[in-house]
């Protein structure tokens, strides 16, 4: 299960806002994650939760933004959403670009003012 490791990742980055910001609690992480990651959201947000619950992250809400698989054409330049994995133009058969649905990110920390 990756999303374990993952979801550690997604701590400690958290932790460390929370401390570089003055140690406040954590109110929500904000993620963006791409349909070509694999990830399972439902296993992220456990793994996120079991590894919060003594931290600053306790009651933490872990937003999930799914980023669809987007393409380009090299050639003739029509962008579109793609829902498998061929990356030959239907238009004129020149080679997609991945534009977007490879992300994993953390996009935001919400924290609770510590002043």
């Amino acid at each position: 299960m990756h999303e374990m490791a993952l979801a550690e990742g997604i701590v400690d980055v958290a932790l460390d806002a929370a401390k570089e910001n003055g140690g406040g609690k954590v109110l929500e992480v904000g993620l963006k994650i791409g349909d070509m990651t694999g990830v399972e959201t439902e296993a992220l947000n456990t793994a996120f939760h079991i590894l919060t619950r003594e931290t600053l992250l306790k009651d933490a809400a872990l937003k999930i933004e799914r980023m669809p698989l987007i393409v380009r054409c090299d050639s003739c330049d029509e962008e579109r959403e793609q829902s498998v994995y061929n990356f030959f133009c239907k238009k004129c058969g020149g080679v997609l670009k991945l534009v977007s649905g490879r992300e994993l990110q953390v996009a935001y920390i919400n924290m609770e003012d510590n002043a």
